[in-house]
């Protein structure tokens, strides 16, 4: 293999970084929307449960309403995996689950209709894929890897082409997710070609795409960027992009309006998903608290207590026996 210390980056390559660096939370490639964000309507009164949406159009009139009843927490909850739910709308908490390289020990239920039913039947086995690098080194069969490594290298988007493209009743893969790589000095995440021109565009796909595990922000991958180019997700469940972006939403009309729309696209596929079994059109989502995790908050405080008196015992002992030999010295 040649040397690689006479590699210069190209004055393209050079200028294509310059442009995506960030600084003070606006990325250069980034052209800021009006500060006015007042045509949004945020947390109107609730007047669809997300389920009544299940089956609907991705362009019906009535997700504007649902989207009007969204708060701007909701945004920034729904565009970070969608964990926590969003009680304006009736939506569960849910889980996202990486995949395809990744190991996964549950069953799946074969027919969603049977999810509450002591009947319900599952596989036989559970999702297993692509193991880890490290996995496939400690084989010591070079061989097999060689055969992953072609199979793997299917890099070509026409391998993923049928799986993303609607079919009968609109069906396809209702998940993406983006390369962690760069294409030249564009992230994946930013890159518009990808998503929106082919995906969002050639193949109609209507699913949601998210980010494969996202740094924190202000760095290479650009919150801004990515929901500008089709991204919907951001695979995180950190408190700092919450703090990266809430400042900047409120006064950015283009952002507001692009996550607001990767909310419509996380809606959607969350409507016609499993996580709507058993839920019906009256039904509200509310917060509760069960009764061990009060009982943990209690041992918690009660823990607490106890270690400070000790605390304050420990003092007490170090402290006062010194006070009394300086006053018999006295």
């Amino acid at each position: 293999m040649g040397s690689m210390d006479n590699l210069t980056a190209s004055d393209k390559l050079v200028a294509d970084i310059n442009a995506h660096y960030s600084t003070s939370n606006n990325p250069a490639a980034y052209t800021k929307g009006d500060s006015d964000t007042s045509d949004f309507i945020s947390g109107a009164d609730f007047k669809y449960a997300l389920v009544t949406m299940m089956g609907a159009d991705y362009n019906d009139t009535k997700w504007e309403d649902v989207l009007n009843q969204l708060t701007v927490d909701d945004l920034l909850e729904l565009t970070k995996q969608g964990r926590s739910g969003a009680m304006t709308v009736a939506l569960p908490s849910t889980t996202a689950i990486d995949g395809p390289a990744g190991f996964g020990s549950g069953k799946y239920i074969t027919d969603y209709t049977q999810l509450n039913s002591s009947e319900k039947t599952t596989t036989s086995e559970s999702c297993i894929a692509w193991p880890a690098e490290v996995v496939v080194a400690d084989m010591w069969n070079v061989e097999l890897a060689e055969e992953m490594g072609k199979a793997v290298g299917e890099i070509y988007l026409k391998a993923f082409q049928a799986p993303c493209t609607p079919g009968e009743n609109d069906a396809c893969a209702n998940c993406v997710m983006g390369a962690f790589n760069l294409f030249g000095a564009t992230w994946s995440g930013h890159h518009k070609g990808l998503w929106l021109e082919i995906l969002r565009g050639e193949w109609g796909y209507t699913g949601n795409i998210t980010t494969d595990f996202g740094q924190n922000p202000s760095g290479y991958m650009e919150p801004q960027l990515a929901y500008e180019a089709g991204t919907t997700m951001f695979c995180t469940s950190g408190t700092a992009f919450a703090d990266y972006l809430e400042p900047l939403i409120e006064n950015d009309a283009k952002l507001y309006g692009n996550m607001r729309e990767a909310a419509h696209r996380v809606l959607y596929n969350f409507a016609n998903s499993a996580a709507m079994n058993g839920l019906a059109p009256t039904d509200k989502v509310v917060t509760v608290r069960t009764w061990y995790q009060n009982a943990l908050l209690a041992l918690t405080i009660v823990t607490a207590v106890v270690f400070a008196g000790s605390a304050l015992m420990a003092l007490a002992q170090a402290y006062l026996p010194k006070k009394k030999d300086e006053k018999e010295a006295e």
